[in-house]
């Protein structure tokens, strides 16, 4: 399946996430670089695709219903494209969009329909993608463009769950369809489970917990970061080569995996640590944490190259208000869990925040782990009245 997702790249979001790579340069141990660093392009210029556009759309029913095998045989020839253009590959997934038909009954809108009727598993599916397509990120513009990439997004991550979805009892695509409704009611215990468990991350102590809110005690580390806002080339020869890399928080994410990849004056890779941060406003900021070996005056991290813009940072042990949730990051979202955060804090007397200080955006899965398994935060500093 790796080598499925290094084709996929190109439909990743700009929005990242946590991860880690091993000590080999390119040698990774989850999938986020694979998502999004693109591969090197294969000489090859033949491409031998086994499917007509009938079976295709069979396959595709086949998963919906209760047969994995349908989805995994669409994802194997998908990935037969990868030394392709990005344009060759986004149609090919655009194809299999629009034979999902627009217009069906009215009774395929009961879900129980879905276990003896095509129709109804077609109308699960728009439903599920409509709730697992993500809205505009933050400092995105929202065009037609984007938006037919977020949904070539969602599709293929609803495909690779299809490939891996093992369901007796109900049509796959209704499962995951429950999954994606019961995203809303998840509680606090099952999002920090939802935190890749053998990446290293920020120590911290939690002083005070409600639902999914917590005041946390944070020890200090040390990150590497970028800011977003300032204008760079595309393509930096200090930077790792990254989908969309019109969209500045991809290249700010190129500038940060060059860094690690080992475009760095000592070239040395390093292993990589969750979640990403992003703070900030107008002048956002991307921030990776460092592994912990160089915390609290250990090691010394390896120095930047000059033109990268990457700059490493101290980050002080403090105490922060937080805010968990699932689905992704966007903008909507965010601007929404920053006025929960801010409730929380107003209807309780013993923190406050100062209204000067910035929120953090913190994103701790790949992008291609679908919304129901992903963990996102939103942070503000605080301190005792």
């Amino acid at each position: 399946m790796c080598f499925v997702l290094l084709l996929l790249c190109p439909f990743a979001l700009s929005g990242v996430s946590g991860f880690a790579i091993s000590q080999g340069k390119h040698s990774f141990s989850t999938s986020l670089f694979q998502n999004q660093i693109i591969a090197a392009e294969s000489t090859a210029t033949t491409v031998y695709v086994s499917l007509t556009d009938e079976q295709r759309v069979e396959r595709l029913q086949q998963a919906l219903a209760k047969d994995p095998s349908g989805a995994k045989e669409l994802l194997n020839e998908l990935a037969t494209l990868r030394s392709q253009s990005e344009a060759v590959r986004q149609a090919y997934v655009d194809d299999l969009l629009e034979a999902i038909p627009t217009k069906l009954p009215f009774w395929t809108a009961v879900p129980l329909t879905a276990r003896v009727s095509k129709r109804s598993r077609w109308a699960a599916l728009q439903r599920t993608l409509s709730l697992t397509t993500p809205t505009v990120n933050d400092g995105e513009d929202d065009t037609v463009e984007g938006r037919e990439r977020r949904r070539r997004r969602a599709f293929v991550l609803l495909l690779q769950s299809l490939a891996g979805e093992d369901v007796k009892r109900q049509p796959a695509i209704r499962s995951l369809e429950k999954q994606a409704r019961q995203e809303s009611k998840v509680n606090a215990k099952d999002l920090v489970q939802r935190r890749p468990a053998d990446l290293e991350t920020p120590q911290y102590t939690v002083l005070q917990q409600k639902s999914n809110f917590e005041i946390r005690k944070y020890d200090p580390f040390r990150v590497c970061s970028v800011s977003v806002s300032t204008t760079r080339p595309v393509n930096n020869a200090t930077d790792e080569a990254v989908a969309s890399p019109e969209q500045p928080s991809s290249r700010a994410f190129g500038s940060l995996a060059g860094y690690l990849f080992g475009k760095n004056k000592e070239q040395q890779a390093m292993k990589m640590t969750t979640p990403v941060f992003m703070t900030g406003g107008d002048n956002r900021t991307m921030s990776f944490v460092l592994p912990s070996a160089y915390w609290n005056g250990g090691k010394t991290a390896p120095e930047p190259l000059g033109g990268s813009g990457v700059r490493l940072e101290d980050v002080p042990g403090e105490v922060r208000a937080v805010v968990m949730f699932g689905g992704y990051a966007s903008k909507n979202e965010v601007e929404q869990r920053k006025s929960q955060l801010q409730k929380y804090l107003a209807e309780q007397s013993e923190w406050k925040y100062n209204e000067e200080d910035v929120f953090a955006v913190a994103q701790y899965n790949d992008p291609f782990t679908p919304p129901w398994k992903r963990l996102n935060e939103v942070s503000l500093p605080v301190y005792k009245s």
